[in-house]
């Protein structure tokens, strides 16, 4: 999926157009809302290795579905003085981080539109992260941030404590958000998503696989793709020179080996680094906002 500074880059000049007073540190937050389920993946991952990691993926693929980030949306939108403006521009933001998700090239991934009706991932495909449209749309977030850093970071976000409606809504709207997804865990495995119920089945042989930025290294003299689970699968015709991080094609040839019938070497950390980049700024942004004072903020 596009790194965190394309999202910046194109979410920005669109609520620019839309709402020309907007405080571009809410549209910020807009960008990272889908984003934020996989960002709490990770973090189990490394804290709690123990979790199973098929459930985890089906878990997080609710909560990163339009529904489960219109529920944070209307978390985060209780604490602004704004309600509904503030809720409009994180919705309008998730369903465009959505849409240019799912304009991404990504096999074994794609975006939930319609989750819990439908667990169709959609995936047009029209363009690789590395492409010359991707690194455009990573500057163009670059530049984003940097015009608008003094505004945004001298602006005062309006933040505001719930109450009434809005503090009995909260609780209903947080526990949505993180009980819900268990409702629907097996629904997401039937639908094969990630290829998932394909390497969990006992008898794979024969069947087709995709792998999304999976790591490719050396078994012996072997490449091998680690799995999500941390099976390590002989990857035959595969034709790289070094590690990698590769999305993959494939057929099952033996219960732990795949025939690789595509591929994609990605930059190893162009998205990750331009992600981590954006998430600092962003948080560096807001947290000086928070320290203005009303006769600072228009001076």
């Amino acid at each position: 999926m596009p790194n965190t500074l394309a999202h910046v880059g194109v979410q920005g000049l669109v609520s620019r157009l839309a709402w020309k007073d907007v405080d571009l540190k809410w549209v910020y937050i807009g960008c990272v809302v889908p984003d934020f389920p996989w960002i709490l993946q990770r973090a189990v991952v490394a804290f709690a290795p123990s979790v199973d990691p098929f459930a985890l993926r089906y878990y997080v693929d609710f909560q990163a579905s339009l529904l489960g980030c219109l529920v944070l949306c209307g978390v985060i939108a209780a604490f602004a003085g704004a309600y509904w403006k503030t809720f409009l521009i994180l919705g309008t933001n998730t369903v465009l981080h959505l849409v240019l998700d799912a304009s991404q090239i990504k096999w074994a991934n794609g975006v939930h539109f319609l989750a819990p009706a439908s667990w169709h991932m959609s995936n047009w495909g029209f363009f690789w992260p590395e492409s010359i449209l991707g690194v455009v749309l990573t500057i163009l977030g670059l530049v984003v941030l940097s015009v608008n850093w003094r505004t945004s970071s001298r602006t005062r976000p309006g933040l505001v404590l719930p109450r009434g409606r809005r503090a009995l809504a909260l609780p209903l709207l947080g526990s949505a958000y993180l009980l819900l997804p268990i409702l629907f865990l097996a629904a997401n495995g039937r639908a094969d998503n990630h290829s998932l119920a394909t390497l969990s089945d006992s008898d794979r042989v024969g069947e087709y696989v995709e792998f999304d930025r999976a790591n490719v290294l050396r078994c012996g003299d072997q490449w091998c793709i680690e799995g999500p689970e941390g099976e390590y699968l002989e990857a035959k015709d595969l034709m790289i020179s070094s590690p990698s991080t590769v999305s993959v094609r494939g057929v099952f040839v033996e219960d732990n080996a795949v025939r690789v019938t595509d591929h994609h070497v990605h930059l190893k950390w162009y998205r990750d680094g331009a992600s981590y980049l954006a998430l600092l700024l962003i948080c560096m942004t807001w947290i000086l906002s928070l320290f203005v004072r009303h006769d600072e903020q228009d001076s």
